[in-house]
This record gives structure tokens, C-alpha cells and sequence, in this order.
């Protein structure tokens, strides 16, 4: 009795001691024990594996682009951020449950000593997270309120990594200048030595490589670990290249190679290695060589694709450029994956053919540099304005050629018109024997694959080897791979990619890569090439068609001209241009705008008498032009020009608010111009632009109407009002048989509105409509309203005796939409009855539309997506 009274006193004693120990009201030796121990091994040790998960994952997520200066840190974009918001959730929400459970914070003191470290671990947290505001809120709290304790120190660290990820670059000075004060025996090497290599970071972004060069190479001198050394190595040579001190780069290129753990970085190496070889050998095998060995390695095949673009960056800089094309463009068909490097291979040959020049050839390099060049490239918007203003100038340039072919076809005599008629008939049948042939040796090969392949089910292969299953042999996996991308392109790995097309009529409908409805700048002839009126139906016989035809190139020139000067600064280029229509086309209408040019352009070339000379027939011949004003008075011209320049940018800006949603900006620049620029002939377009806006805002289809036609009624006579007729007539019922319109009777589902991405123009026409003929009249309103865009007129038979005649393809909504426009100002040159329909639609409510067939649930879609 007396034990169980003396053990029972013993419990209640050691209760006791463990209730007073979680206390955090207490400072003594056995609370501070028990909360040190608890939050170390419990809850901060497992923040801190949540901390390191998440930056491991986030340094995995990170792909180098070897193809720009390497980044010093690896934090990855706001995207590869998001992917670790599980694991920085949990290390603050464990570390948040340190500071509550175990702080023991009395008279203005922290007692447990892992109460600061819980602090800067969610300081870290939110800094990965690039929540930085919470990161510095966290950080600042640990450098102020833990003045006495070496962690300061560390907080100061982070704080200044935070301003600079900010680009608050005052701010992050400031608390770098803190840093650098602190006494040199208190401060950790470690922190002082990291923040060298913040600043060689901040430096990098800042463009001041020369700076962060010194910085660098303080930081490898201190850095023990590999992998830093190895990639900070590899930007000091990247650098040392860029300056084209090639012997340094190549010392340094030789020090990764031998400290790096990493393959893909000793490859890289390797390869700046030979570039810089060509810069200081004039052993050209010398420099081949090794890349032609590195090419036979089997290590290297995913590779292959840099090192073809290195050779051809050396034969280029040989000056042997058909050996470089040939090098750029199998860099591309090896490329497996790397969108980086196949963009410097696209952009290459942009360059080339674009100093060439070849402009129709720079612009689908362009084209395709674009589809897969990151938008962080560092040119990316220079490229991309290259890329959007060659497609002009190439337009323009095809239009001419094409008139001007059609207009020598017209003067020839009939015999020598057969002749090369003749000709042309022979290179088709020719072609089609080709393409025969061709197709045989296909088929041939495909066979000869197949055959290869026999048994590729067993992976042991009927002799037990393991290269007879397909996926075990290299040879015919790769061919398979060349034909599939031959065929289909660069697909995404993706599940399904191809099952809601199968079953289908016509798959080829479905299957036009991006790149072809951006190719829409050629001019192709339509109908069977091996017959004759195929060549003799366009060409302009009577006078009234080579008007027309002139008119066309007229335009094209003047165009070209403002391309040339505006767009690229190719001022003798656009000389040539203006100087073509004046020389060829006196009198026309766009005469004394070309010369004014002329005028402006030989002015600012220094060529004071050519200028003098069309100024004075600018005054001669046009006297009472707008331009001979602008040229005798230079003061007002300055000002018009201006005011014109200033209410067409402001124009510009609002036309981009409105297609990225921003109604409200469309709303008040509207409100800004109508007081600045009231009279403006651009004043119309803005009022337009404000109804549609305003309509996103209200949702209300009877204040569009009104204020549409409040324009119409004001501007008569603008273009604008073209397209705001063709709204009102959508929302105006019943709907008038002789229109293009759309009906609303029902509601659906299966539709989604798409802004871009490929898009197509659809009629659908009843039986008694002669398909033949309404072809073809669709294809003459293409060729006279669309000439240069390459438009195919396709068609296919619907349910209910009904025909779906598509034209496609248009890159966007915004281009067909133009073509819905202009079809519904010219709707006589087509012959649309009651038994016709017209509609928009994205590529992926096409093919939903051919398996629904409901023509009015699509209407009533259309109607509440588009207008």
C-alpha cells in the first residue's frame, strides 16, 4: 500500500514536471529544454524536408538554355513556382506551428532558441513561392527583432536576394551596403560570399557583365561545391566568349569539362569549346573534327541538333554558306524535344534569307522561329515584329508579281499564250508522273519497313535478338519517327491526339498544321493545271480588268514603300519602291503621295537636289493636293503629322485593349480622343470601337443598335460603317432572306468560342443551290477581294440533301472576320438566297458541327459568341 501511495506520488510528480515543461509562460531551464528539443527534432526538421523537397523539385523543373547566358540561380519562372506550392505550404504551416507552440516570448525576449530559424525558414518559403512581400515582411521581422543572434546576418541575405528578384534594385543596394559594413570577425564567410553571388546575379540582369564578371570570379574562389563551381565556370566562359577572348573561354571551357558532374554542361562545353577554336585556328579540320567524332557518339543523339547548328555556325563564319543552310536545317530535323535550339536554327536562316534578300523564304523561317521561340528570348519581340511585318511586305510583293504575270499573259499573242501554256501543262503532267513515282518508292519502303519489323511483338525477335522488336532497333524506330513527323509535324505529347478525327469525312480537313494558314501570302492557281482554261480565267482581257489589275499593283507598291521605311528602315528600298510607281504608273491616284514620299525620303538621305526635283513636281502637278500643303508648309505639316501620328497610335493601343479584354481602357481612351482628336478622320473607327466595348461591359444588344447607328447616321460615307450595318442586320428579326444571317432558336453546349487559332468561313446551301457554280463564285470573290491569300474552297455533303462548303484557312477570328466583313458589304457578287447559310467557325467547331448538323443550334451559338 505504502509503494502504490509512494509510485502514485512519483506520477504525479513527473505529471507535474511535464505540464510546467510545455508551459511558454516560463523561462527555466526545464521549459527551455522542452521546447528546444521539440521544435528541432519535430517540427522544424520537418519544415526543413519540406523546404529542401520543394527547392529540389523547383532546381529540377528549371531547363538551361545553353543557348543564352546561363542563369546563376535556377528559381525557375511564377509557373515552376506554382508546381511547389504543396511542398512551401507545408514547411510554413509546420514552421508557423513551431512559433505557436514552442515561443516562449517574455519581457521582449525569445527564450527558445529555434524560434528565429522557424521565422526565416517561412521567410524562405514564401521567397520560393515568390510571395516576396511575405518574404520580406518575414525577413525584416528577423533581422530586427534578433539583433543579438548571428542569424541577422543570414535574414539580411535573403532580404537582399528578395529586392533584387523584385528588381527593387535601390532598395537591395542599400541592404548590400549593410552587409559589406558588418564587422568582418562577427560576419559568416558563408553569407559574405553568397551575397557576391547575388550581386553577380543582380549585376547579370542589370546588363553590367563586366562588373559581374569580378564577382564571379570572387565567388568560384570560395565555392567548394562542384556543381556551383562548374556552373558558375560555365558563365564566366560564356562571357569571356561573348567578349571573344576565345583563349580564356576555352580554359575555362576545359575546367568544366573537368569538374562538371553534369553531362548535358560538359557536352555544352565541349561545343563553345569548338566555337571558340575557330576564333583563334586557322586549322579548319582541326575544329570539325571533333564534332563530326562528337556526332558518331552514341551519348550524343539527343544532342545532335546543337551540334549541327555548330557546324553550321562555323561554315557560316568560313563563309561556305550552302554547307551551313545544310547543317541549320538538319539541325532542326534531329531536333527531339529542345524548341530552343530548333528556334536558333529557324531564326538563322531567317537572318540569312532576309540579308539575302529572299523575303518570301525569310518569312516562313520567321514563321516558324515564332512558333516555337520562347517568349523570355531576349529578341522575342524584335523577332516577332520582323515576323508580323514581313507578312506585308511579302503579300504586297507576291500581288505584284502575280499582276504583273497576268498583264504579260494579256499583251502576248495567242500562239506564243499556248505556247508557254503548253509548257506549263507538260511541267504538271510531268509533276504528276513525279509525284507517281514518288509515291511507288513510299510505299515500296514502307513495305520494305514493314518486313524489318516482322515479329517486332516478341521483344526477344525471332532469332532471340534484341534489336528485331521495333522499339529495341534505333534504325527503324528512327525512320518511323522521320515519317510520322514528315506526315503530321512536331506533335505534343498528348493522349488521344487524333481519336475525335477518326471516322470522319475527309481527314485531311482537320489535319492543316498552324503554319499553313500563316503561308497564305503565295498565290496558287485553282482547277486542274493539265487544262487549259485553268491558266486563261484570270488573266485580264479588257481594258476594265487591267485597270483593275494595275490598280492592284499601284497599291502594292505604295504599300511596299511605306513597309520598307516604317517597318524596317530600309529607306533605299522604299525609294525604289515609290520611284517603280511613279516611273510606271503616271497619273494614278496614289501619284502625289509617292512622290511626297520621294520628296521626304532623298530629304533625309542628305540628297538635297533629287528632293528639290520631286518637290517641285509635287507643286507642278498636284498643286492642290494635301501633300503640296504639307510641303509648302513645313510648320503645319509637322503639326497635322503629329496630331495624325498621336490619334493613331492612341487608336492602336485601344484596338490591343479591346482584343485582350480591356473594355474599360477602350472606354475612356474613346472619351480622351473625342476631345483631342474631334474631326479626325480616325474619330469614326474610335466611336465603333467604344460601341463594342461598351456592349462587353453592358451586355445590352439595344444600346449597341442605338449607338451603331447613331455612327451610321453621322459618318455616311466611312468605311466603318460598312461593318456596323452588317451588325445591326444580325441583330435586326426576322432576318431577310437576301442576307448573310445568322438565326436563334436554340441553345447548345457542344460549341466553345475561340479567339484564335485556325478558323474557317462556312456556307451550307440546300439542294437546289448549284454547288459547281457557287464554288466558283466564291472563289472569284476570293480572287478579287482576297488576291495573295491563299484561301482553298472545299466542299462535303451534310444530312438532309445538304452540301458544308468551307473556306480556310484563316490564322485567327480577327482575319475571318475581316472576310465575313467584306462578304457581307458585297453580298450581290455572291448569289445567297433563303436557302443558303454563312458561318464563322473555329477549327474545333467545325469538326463538332459536321458530327451535330444542326444548323440552328450553331446559328444561335454564333449569334451569342460573335455578334
Amino acid at each position: 500500500m505504502i509503494w502504490v501511495k509512494r509510485n502514485s506520488f512519483l506520477l504525479l510528480l513527473v505529471g507535474a514536471l511535464a505540464l510546467s515543461a510545455c508551459s511558454t509562460k516560463k523561462n527555466t531551464f526545464v521549459t527551455r529544454s522542452y521546447h528546444n528539443i521539440n521544435s528541432k527534432f519535430n517540427g522544424l526538421f520537418y519544415a526543413k524536408e519540406n523546404l529542401r523537397a520543394g527547392k529540389l523539385k523547383l532546381e529540377k523543373g528549371h531547363i538551361d538554355n545553353y543557348t543564352e547566358v546561363l542563369t546563376i540561380y535556377r528559381h525557375g519562372d511564377e509557373r515552376l513556382a506554382q508546381s511547389i506550392y504543396p511542398e512551401m505550404d507545408k514547411a510554413i504551416e509546420k514552421a508557423s506551428k513551431v512559433i505557436q507552440r514552442h515561443s516562449i516570448y517574455l519581457k521582449k525576449k525569445e527564450y527558445c532558441k529555434w524560434i528565429d530559424d522557424a521565422y526565416l525558414l517561412i521567410g524562405k518559403a514564401n521567397f520560393y513561392k515568390k510571395d516576396f512581400p511575405k518574404a520580406i515582411e518575414m525577413f525584416e521581422y528577423v533581422a530586427k527583432e534578433f539583433k543579438e543572434s548571428d542569424i541577422r546576418h543570414e535574414a539580411k541575405l535573403w532580404l537582399y536576394k528578395t529586392y533584387v528578384e523584385q528588381e527593387r534594385y535601390d532598395k537591395a543596394n542599400h541592404i548590400y551596403t549593410l552587409i559589406e559594413q558588418e564587422d568582418s570577425e562577427e560576419m559568416p564567410e558563408e553569407i559574405l560570399l553568397e551575397a557576391k553571388k547575388v550581386r553577380a546575379f543582380k549585376l547579370m540582369r542589370q546588363n553590367d557583365q563586366g562588373k559581374a564578371t569580378e564577382y564571379i570570379k570572387e565567388v568560384i574562389e570560395g565555392t567548394k561545391k562542384k556543381r556551383s563551381r562548374a556552373r558558375l565556370t560555365f558563365i564566366l566562359a560564356q562571357l569571356s566568349q561573348n567578349k571573344n577572348n576565345f583563349f580564356r573561354a576555352t580554359d575555362l571551357y576545359d575546367e568544366v569539362i573537368n569538374i562538371s558532374p553534369d553531362y548535358e554542361m560538359v557536352f555544352n562545353a565541349k561545343l563553345n569549346k569548338a566555337m571558340c577554336s575557330l576564333g583563334d585556328s586557322d586549322d579548319f579540320d582541326k575544329v570539325i573534327s571533333p564534332l563530326k567524332k562528337m556526332l558518331n557518339d552514341d551519348k550524343n543523339k539527343e544532342f545532335k541538333d546543337k551540334i549541327y547548328f555548330v557546324l553550321a555556325e562555323i561554315y557560316k563564319e568560313k563563309g561556305d554558306m550552302p554547307t551551313a543552310i545544310e547543317n541549320y536545317k538538319l539541325s532542326i530535323s534531329s531536333s527531339v524535344g529542345d524548341k530552343n535550339q530548333q528556334a536558333m536554327s529557324y531564326l538563322a536562316l531567317a537572318e540569312y534569307y532576309y540579308d539575302r534578300p529572299n523575303y518570301q523564304l525569310s518569312k516562313c523561317y520567321y514563321d516558324s522561329t515564332i512558333s516555337v521561340l520562347a517568349k523570355t528570348y531576349g529578341n522575342y519581340d524584335e523577332v516577332h515584329h520582323r515576323k508580323v511585318n514581313l507578312k506585308g511586305l511579302v503579300k504586297n510583293l507576291n500581288i505584284i508579281a502575280m499582276e504583273d504575270s497576268l498583264l504579260r499573259f494579256a499583251m502576248m499573242s495567242p500562239k506564243k499564250r499556248d505556247l508557254i501554256i503548253q509548257g506549263l501543262i507538260s511541267d504538271a503532267v510531268a509533276a504528276e508522273e513525279k509525284k507517281k513515282e514518288d509515291d511507288e518508292i513510299k510505299k515500296q519502303e514502307k513495305i520494305l519497313m514493314q518486313q524489318n519489323t516482322k515479329g517486332r511483338m516478341d521483344p526477344r525477335g525471332s532469332g532471340g535478338g534484341r534489336s528485331a522488336w521495333y522499339f529495341y532497333n534505333e534504325t527503324v524506330k528512327s525512320f518511323g519517327l522521320a515519317e510520322f513527323q514528315t506526315k503530321w509535324g512536331d506533335r505534343n505529347l498528348a493522349d488521344n491526339w487524333r481519336r475525335s478525327m477518326k471516322n470522319t469525312f475527309d481527314e485531311d480537313a482537320f489535319d492543316e498544321d498552324d503554319e499553313s494558314a500563316e503561308a497564305d501570302n503565295t498565290y496558287d492557281l485553282d482547277g486542274d493545271l493539265k487544262n487549259e482554261a485553268t491558266y486563261l480565267k484570270d488573266i485580264p482581257f479588257t481594258d476594265e480588268q487591267k485597270e483593275v489589275s494595275k490598280a492592284r499593283i499601284v497599291q502594292a507598291y505604295f504599300e511596299l514603300g511605306l513597309i520598307f521605311e516604317e517597318s524596317f528602315g530600309e529607306r533605299s528600298k522604299s525609294i525604289q519602291s515609290y520611284e517603280k510607281l511613279v516611273k510606271k504608273y503616271k497619273g494614278c491616284s496614289l501619284e502625289p503621295g509617292a512622290i511626297y514620299y520621294l520628296y521626304k525620303l532623298y530629304k533625309a538621305s542628305n540628297n538635297k537636289n533629287t528632293a528639290e526635283y520631286y518637290k517641285k513636281r509635287l507643286l507642278e502637278e498636284y498643286p492642290d493636293s494635301e501633300y503640296a500643303g504639307v510641303v509648302s508648309d513645313p510648320n503645319y505639316a509637322q503639326a497635322v503629322r503629329d496630331e495624325k501620328f498621336k490619334a493613331m497610335s492612341l487608336y492602336e493601343y485601344s484596338y490591343e485593349s479591346y482584343k485582350a479584354g480591356n473594355y474599360s481602357r477602350v472606354v475612356s481612351n474613346y472619351a480622351l480622343a473625342a476631345k483631342k482628336y474631334k474631326g479626325s478622320s480616325i474619330i469614326p473607327k474610335f466611336e465603333y470601337l467604344n460601341a463594342v466595348a461598351k456592349n462587353k461591359l453592358e451586355r445590352d444588344q439595344s444600346k449597341l443598335k442605338k449607338r451603331l447607328s447613331q455612327l451610321i447616321e453621322k459618318y455616311p460615307e466611312d468605311s466603318i460603317t460598312v461593318l456596323a450595318k452588317s451588325i445591326i442586320g444580325h441583330m435586326e428579326a426576322p432576318p431577310k432572306a437576301d442576307k448573310i444571317r445568322p438565326r436563334a432558336d436554340s441553345k447548345s453546349a457542344i460549341y466553345a468560342k475561340e479567339d484564335r487559332g485556325l478558323h474557317y468561313a462556312v456556307f451550307v446551301v440546300k439542294k437546289e443551290t448549284d454547288v459547281n457554280k457557287f464554288k466558283n463564285s466564291v472563289g472569284d470573290f476570293n480572287k478579287k477581294y482576297f488576291l495573295g491569300t491563299k484561301l482553298e474552297v472545299k466542299s462535303v455533303q451534310l444530312k438532309k440533301e445538304r452540301t458544308m462548303i468551307s473556306v480556310r484557312l484563316f490564322k485567327g477570328l480577327e482575319d475571318v472576320m475581316e472576310y465575313y466583313e467584306t462578304l457581307s458589304a458585297n453580298n450581290t457578287f455572291l448569289d445567297l438566297s433563303a436557302g443558303q447559310e454563312f458561318f464563322i467557325m473555329a477549327k474545333k467547331n467545325f469538326a463538332a458541327f459536321y458530327k451535330d448538323q444542326d444548323v440552328e443550334k450553331y446559328e444561335t451559338f454564333m449569334k451569342k459568341a460573335y455578334f
